[in-house]
């Protein structure tokens, strides 16, 4: 990966690199892959995935999946397990609703810390349902390819695109069938807040479902409608038969007014729901404590529990910390504080990011609340990248986002930043997937 992109950014040092990435940001201008309504800094270097790299992580996924699904499936009969969590008991009993298929987590995007050199890693969250993305990695991949600056360079390179979106969509479909409600002639609905959504996202996965034979639309939660036998489109009536859920459980929780129509049909089971709340086991950053707690080792094999202590950061749940000696956790640079329950990156306090006596009153505030985890920093690793804040083709810390389908690598999202915390709002870039035989 990094000798072709130490090659690739050789080849960039001999065009206008400004000049591309204006030529690059103007291809896809019109797109709708933006991120919260703004255009989404890119590096002009992506991500070069070979076969052997991708068979790495497939070995890498499907293991952690395991994992998951073990520590998913003593959940549900497991009451020590559940007190791990100590989810409210409205989302606990929405998480034991058993759906008819048999996949824990449909779909997600597991972010790691990855050296190449090594191949050592580290993961720093599960996402599920809401993970987003797939659409930039997808369209920034095919604008590099179609660039007319750059065909010189992949005029000898047999680079393609990795079509996450095709893949998932292929896999929700199969779970669909396999329950007793499939009916292809209701509408396939991908259920979002409207105001949350990732549209870009949708609008590739209805096309890519309509494609498939399937009647797809996007519909937003404040617009289901649920008679006790149907759950339909309350702007037209059609019946809905099968909801790709998009929303994070959370969002569910907090607008939990909204969502009656969608939890009420599911309680019923009227509709099939592909991702159900038991994924919230894997979304919860309360998820890297129990793989830590000795009550969930003992059901993990050796090889399972050796994977958790290379590869799954230490953590502690705040609400321990009240009555712990705390010296250990004022070496700030060594951890992050995260919610238990959240995205985008709100609420999370990296040590490196804050002064000693901010640090030290965030760890004394948060003490005691069950609602957050702290947990080692990962250690992070240098790629090349082109920097659109610097316009330099300089090495930054990169976190790779594997997407996961059934237990699968389905393809990649990965991001850069020089700011502890790895996103849009710390001038964080996108980049993109290439795979390269």
């Amino acid at each position: 990966m990094i000798r072709d992109a130490r090659n690739y950014s050789k080849f960039l040092n001999n065009i206008d690199i400004q000049k591309l990435y204006q030529n690059l940001m103007s291809s896809i201008y019109f797109s709708d892959i933006k991120a919260h309504g703004k255009d989404i800094p890119i590096s002009l270097i992506p991500l070069f995935i070979n076969p052997d790299d991708f068979a790495f992580f497939q070995n890498v996924i499907r293991l952690v999946s395991r994992i998951i699904d073990k520590l998913i499936e003593h959940y549900m009969t497991d009451a020590n397990i559940r007190s791990l969590f100590n989810f409210s008991k409205m989302l606990e009993d929405l998480i034991l609703l058993k759906p008819q298929y048999s996949t824990n987590v449909p779909y997600g995007r597991y972010d790691l810390f990855y050296n190449e050199k090594d191949k050592s890693f580290q993961f720093c969250e599960f996402n599920t349902d809401g993970s987003g993305g797939m659409s930039r990695d997808l369209e920034i991949s095919r604008a590099l390819l179609a660039n007319p600056m750059l065909k010189p360079y992949f005029k000898n390179i047999n680079a393609s695109v990795l079509n996450n979106v095709e893949y998932i969509a292929s896999n929700v479909i199969s779970i669909y069938k396999s329950t007793t409600r499939y009916d292809k002639s209701s509408i396939l609905a991908i259920v979002d807040f409207e105001d949350e959504g990732v549209l870009s996202d949708f609008n590739r996965f209805i096309a890519s479902f309509n494609r498939k034979g399937f009647k797809s639309r996007f519909v937003p939660m404040s617009k289901l409608v649920y008679d006790g036998k149907k759950l339909r489109d309350k702007r037209d009536g059609n019946i809905i038969g099968c909801v790709f859920r998009r929303a994070v459980t959370s969002s569910i929780l907090r607008r939990i007014e909204e969502c009656d129509a969608l939890i009420n049909a599911f309680v019923d089971d009227n509709v099939i729901m592909i991702g159900s709340f038991k994924t919230e086991i894997a979304h919860s950053k309360k998820i890297f404590y129990a793989l830590y707690h000795p009550y969930v080792s003992q059901f993990l094999s050796d090889d399972e529990n050796e994977f958790v202590k290379k590869h799954i950061p230490l953590t502690y749940d705040m609400s321990n910390l009240a009555n712990m000696d705390k010296t250990a956790f004022y070496e700030k640079d060594n951890w992050i504080i995260k919610p238990n329950d959240d995205f985008g990156s709100r609420g999370v306090v990296a040590g490196e990011s804050v002064s000693e006596c901010e640090w030290k009153r965030t760890l004394e505030r948060l003490s005691g609340d069950e609602n957050y985890i702290i947990q080692e920093f990962c250690k992070r690793y240098p790629y090349p990248v082109y920097n659109p804040f610097s316009f330099k083709i300089e090495d930054m810390p990169m976190m790779f986002g594997p997407y996961v389908s059934c237990g699968e690598l389905a393809g990649f999202y990965s991001r850069s930043a020089h700011y502890p915390i790895i996103d849009f709002n710390h001038e964080g870039l996108c980049i993109s997937t290439l795979y390269r035989p």
